[in-house]
């Protein structure tokens, strides 16, 4: 049984690995469909099982139509999806929301991921790992934790504050596609997945955005005061 309560209005920061750490998107179709699923089943409404592939393809290309008649289970803040793991930051807006809509995202994803590969059995490793996220100041580092995870790929030791480059940093995050990264930085988003109201309450100007993301990128890990550190 998870210890931790989700509580409606509050943040966290959800994120799981593969099992074994395995590779859980492993092709761009992958991490498109993942994309996806964080739209269509952050609604209370929608359930896979009675939504044919047509509907499906139709809420998605009409999401901007849609979306008002959505009941949105959380809020999402922020995301970043790697090859063997993910990060969500999101606040509930539910009761139960996030459980609820955390199922929906692995069941679905695993279902799909599955038949795409010809085998059976869970995918991730075990239940969803939450942090609840208590102070303005840990939900700003929580996105920009997210985001820099782009970095480890490119051997970039941001972990121990060394960002010797941070122009080399910057252009390597304007071109990750598969975190919300470009929401922050003014970009359209393909999907109305991260709440833009969130977003601008935050960083009102991507500047300040970025800004920020320098202030940090030659922190170690150890500098970072630990009531804002919420990963282990």
């Amino acid at each position: 049984m998870r210890e931790l309560q989700f509580d409606v209005g509050e943040y966290y920061h959800i994120y799981n690995r593969g099992v074994d750490c395995r590779d859980v998107f492993c092709s761009p179709a992958e991490f498109t469909r993942f994309y996806e699923s964080l739209y269509l089943f952050n609604d209370s409404k929608y359930e896979r099982r009675e939504t044919g592939q047509l509907n499906r393809m139709v809420l998605l290309a009409g999401s901007e139509v849609f979306s008002y008649d959505r009941d949105l289970l959380v809020s999402i803040v922020a995301f970043k999806m790697m090859t063997n793991h993910f990060h969500i930051i999101l606040r509930e807006e539910h009761e139960n929301g996030i459980s609820i809509f955390m199922h929906k995202l692995g069941t679905g994803y695993t279902h799909f991921f599955n038949k795409g590969h010809g085998r059976s059995g869970s995918l991730f490793e075990g239940p969803f790992k939450a942090v609840h996220i208590q102070s303005d100041a840990q939900l700003e580092h929580s996105i920009r934790y997210a985001h820099f995870n782009e970095l480890d790929r490119h051997g970039i030791l941001w972990r121990e504050g060394k960002v010797e480059d941070w122009c080399q940093a910057l252009d390597i995050l304007d071109k990750d596609t598969h975190s919300s990264h470009g929401v922050y930085c003014g970009q359209s988003q393909d999907l109305p997945v991260v709440d833009l109201e969130l977003v601008l309450g935050l960083f009102p100007d991507p500047k300040e955005y970025r800004e920020f993301l320098r202030s940090w990128a030659q922190s170690s890990i150890d500098d970072i005061p630990k009531d804002i550190w919420n990963i282990h």
